[in-house]
C-alpha cells in the first residue's frame, strides 16, 4: 500500500473512500457474527460467551475489512502507469435503449385477480474512468434497467360485481327491505 504523505489530494479522498466503505462493511460483519456467536454460546458462562464473541467478531470484522480495502485499492490501481488510488470516475453517459411494458396477473384467494403493470427501461451506460497520475482515461459499457409507471388494479368476476340502479344504491339492498316489509 502507497503511503499516505506521497498521494496526491485527489488520490488522498479515494483511499479515504475506499478505507471508510471497509470500516463500515467489516463493523457490520463483526457486529453480526458477535451476536450470532453470542448467541450460539448461550449454555457457557458470561466470560467464555463475551470471549468468543468477541474473538469471532473481531476476527470477521478485521478479515472483511482487508479483503474490502484490498478489492477497492485493486479497483482504484491504474493499468497504465501502475499508480494506486488514482483512478476515479469522472464521467457516466446514460442512452435510452427501450420500454418494455409488463404485466402479472396473480388469482387471488376470493376469486379476484390482482393485476400489477409496469414498464422496463433499458439504457445503455458508458462510465468514463480517469487516472489522476497520468490522465490514461478508460471506459466502461454496461447495460441498466429501471421500472417505472408501477400500477396495481383488481379484476372482480362480472358474477359478483354489485348491481346498482341510476342513483348508485344497491339494488340487492332495496329488494331485501321491499320482503322485510311486506312480511311484517
Amino acid at each position: 500500500m502507497t503511503k499516505p504523505n506521497s498521494l496526491s489530494a485527489e488520490q488522498s479522498e479515494i483511499r479515504s473512500k475506499i478505507i471508510k466503505g471497509a470500516m463500515i462493511w467489516g463493523a457490520i460483519a463483526g457486529l453480526i457474527v458477535l451476536g450470532i456467536i453470542y448467541w450460539a454460546l448461550s449454555s457457557q458462562s458470561g466470560g467464555i460467551r463475551w470471549g468468543g464473541a468477541l474473538v469471532a467478531g473481531s476476527g470477521v470484522g478485521f478479515t472483511l475489512f482487508r479483503r474490502s480495502v484490498n478489492s477497492g485499492t485493486a479497483g482504484a490501481k491504474c493499468a497504465k502507469c501502475n499508480a494506486a488510488f488514482s483512478i476515479s470516475k469522472t464521467d457516466s453517459a446514460k442512452t435510452w435503449v427501450k420500454d418494455d411494458p409488463k404485466e402479472e396477473r396473480i388469482e387471488q384467494e376470493d376469486g379476484s385477480i390482482l393485476i400489477k403493470t409496469w414498464v422496463d427501461e433499458t439504457y445503455d451506460v458508458v462510465d468514463t474512468y480517469t487516472c489522476a497520475k497520468c490522465g490514461d482515461i478508460t471506459s466502461k459499457a454496461y447495460q441498466s434497467g429501471s421500472k417505472r409507471d408501477v400500477a396495481e388494479t383488481t379484476e372482480y368476476p362480472k358474477s359478483e360485481a354489485k348491481k346498482t340502479d341510476s342513483k348508485g344504491a344497491d339494488k340487492q339492498s332495496k329488494a331485501t327491505k321491499s320482503v322485510q316489509k311486506t312480511k311484517e
